[in-house]
């Protein structure tokens, strides 16, 4: 007699089913979520809520810029791959990015290569160079996954408004959605169409939000609103 053919998708559910049973699952729907692929750990109490450390941020520009390359700032990642603001306080217009490019990184310098030619002609059009603006981003490395995570944003926009009231500028460019949403809490799409006044303890600036460059190229429409924005900050009638 031959051998009875075998139903693989039965075998299937069972390898599937049993894996469950050793990952613990003892119910086919519970009340509270559970890290399946994570390792087992002991439950503990809900009542008591996590409280985020503070960390006292340097109180001047020169200090804070040389702790920005090596203190423990979420998602930067070691020195070595770190790129430093440029600019001197009190600069008539500062720049804030989300984070450093890889070909920022190979450089040294924000905002470099071919984007960087593009950046330096957007800033000449509203009458600006890299020598009369400072340039920053909101997270100095830049993460594996070229992204930051939401909870990152929440901690580097206390290090940004930090940034900002050391610098005090006039006016500040805020370029991609994780630096508006830090700044404004809104991302640059709904922060468009207005000149924000920001008040950050003090420091008194006009902002604009825009899309990052590296976005003109693959999304219609950016640059031109991008211009709009630019003539805001300008006090020109937006185009």
């Amino acid at each position: 007699m031959g051998a009875e053919p075998k139903n693989f998708a039965i075998d299937a559910s069972a390898s599937a089913l049993a894996w469950w049973r050793e990952a613990g699952v003892d119910a086919v729907v519970g009340e509270e979520p559970f890290d399946w692929l994570g390792k087992a750990v002991a439950a503990k109490p809900a009542a008591k809520a996590i409280v985020p450390v503070k960390v006292a941020l340097p109180a001047t520009l020169s200090e804070f810029t040389e702790w920005l390359k090596t203190g423990n700032v979420p998602e930067a990642g070691p020195p070595r791959r770190r790129v430093a603001p440029m600019g001197v306080s009190g600069s008539d217009l500062m720049i804030l990015t989300d984070l450093p490019d890889m070909a920022d990184i190979d450089s040294g310098q924000i905002l470099s290569g071919p984007l960087g030619d593009l950046f330096d002609n957007m800033l000449a059009a509203i009458g600006y160079n890299r020598e009369n603006t400072y340039i920053a981003s909101l997270c100095p490395g830049r993460p594996p996954t070229g992204r930051l995570s939401a909870d990152s944003i929440d901690e580097l926009a206390v290090i940004a408004r930090h940034h900002i009231t050391l610098v005090a500028p006039k006016q500040l460019w805020l370029m991609g959605d994780a630096a508006s949403r830090a700044i404004l809490g809104v991302v640059a799409g709904q922060a468009r169409g207005q000149l924000r006044d920001v008040n950050l303890d003090g420091v008194i600036t006009k902002a604009i939000a825009t899309a990052h460059p590296r976005l003109f190229a693959t999304t219609k429409g950016m640059k031109a609103a991008a211009w709009a924005e630019m003539q805001r900050l300008t006090n020109r009638d937006p185009a």
